[in-house]
């Protein structure tokens, strides 16, 4: 029955360190509410595979008796291992994907646990002795886990410094922000458009202080139709990205603006070097597509503008999120899908 009862939880606690090492593997790959999911999931399930293993042990001691001296050790050498994995698991959290050490200490969340549930199979089992004496065995194990082990405490300090780093960067980037913002607030009331855009021209995964209080300068400026009709005539693709936010109507001077732009657009990101596929290529895409569709959404018909955007995509190999974005396209054309291959 004992022997039942060990194997069992000898295959829950393999099944529970797969989970929680393949949960690593997604500490960033998400967005920030499933990734802190992912990071919560795998904490628990560390705590359930050594209270597991706790028991484990128990059973091996019950069964083949510990002595006062081996447990001592087993319990320092558990003590270590937890410590030692939580380390590991918590330096992983703060890193980004593709850091230094990453790989390594993932590795570790794994190798751990196979280590040590190994141990425990050969400790419960004695017709396993014959075959790897106790000496080897503990040597073995011993070895094997002081590596382990010993990988975390080697990249803590690196890592650490590379968060510091970071950390710097982002406060003096947050600095340079807030000084923009007062450059922002203190211009007079007859500044021109083009000024305050030129705060909002930033890359399109950045939503700065400066870039919102730049676009509510524009939205409370008295002529603010006007000068943002001119610029759209002007070809100016940084008002197209901004559109949405800046609070206009769509009158017949906006509305041929707007689609001149986006011809403009089509046509500068065409493939060319340094932009050679369409994952390059999306995001500078996007941010224009949202005026354009803003525009269609609004009374301007934009179908053959879309037309031309969608053979530009086209011109860039096959992938999903070229799929994707050509489906989406040919909706707004009002157009079918191709069917599924």
């Amino acid at each position: 029955m004992m022997t039942v009862f060990f194997v069992v939880l000898l295959i829950f606690a393999a099944f529970v360190a797969a989970i929680v090492t393949a949960l690593t593997t997604d500490f960033h790959s998400t967005d920030a509410a499933g990734n802190g999911m992912a990071q919560g999931f795998a904490f628990f399930g560390a705590i359930v595979f050594w209270v597991v293993v706790g028991v484990l042990l128990v059973l091996c001691g019950v069964r083949n008796g510990f002595g006062a001296m081996r447990v001592l050790v087993v319990v320092a050498a558990l003590t270590v291992a937890i410590t030692s994995q939580f380390m590991a698991m918590s330096l992983l959290q703060d890193m980004r994907s593709g850091d230094a050490y990453e790989t390594a200490l993932r590795a570790m969340v794994g190798a751990l646990p196979l280590v040590t549930l190994l141990y425990t199979l050969w400790a419960f089992f004695p017709g396993m002795h014959a075959a790897l004496p106790p000496r080897a065995a503990n040597i073995t194990a011993g070895v094997a886990a002081l590596i382990v082990c010993a990988i975390p405490w080697v990249a803590m300090v690196p890592v650490q410094a590379t968060e510091q780093a970071r950390s710097d960067a982002y406060e003096k980037e947050r600095a340079a922000d807030e000084a923009k913002v007062k450059e922002i607030q203190a211009l007079p009331g007859d500044t021109p458009l083009l000024t305050f855009l030129q705060y909002t021209d930033v890359p399109p995964e950045q939503d700065t202080e400066a870039r919102r209080a730049a676009l509510d300068r524009i939205k409370e400026m008295p002529n603010k139709q006007a000068a943002v009709e001119d610029l759209l005539a002007q070809s100016d693709t940084r008002m197209l990205r901004q559109l949405r936010s800046v609070e206009v109507k769509v009158t017949p001077k906006l509305c041929e603006g707007g689609k001149k732009t986006a011809r403009l657009v089509a046509d500068d990101l065409k493939p060319r070097s340094g932009m050679a596929t369409f994952e390059q290529m999306e995001p500078k895409l996007n941010v224009h597509m949202d005026g354009l569709e803003w525009l269609n959404e609004n009374g301007c018909d934009c179908k053959a503008e879309f037309g031309i955007i969608e053979q530009t995509v086209r011109m860039y190999p096959e992938s999903y999120p070229r799929k994707w974005s050509l489906d989406h396209l040919l909706e707004l054309q009002g157009k079918n899908r191709p069917p599924a291959d």
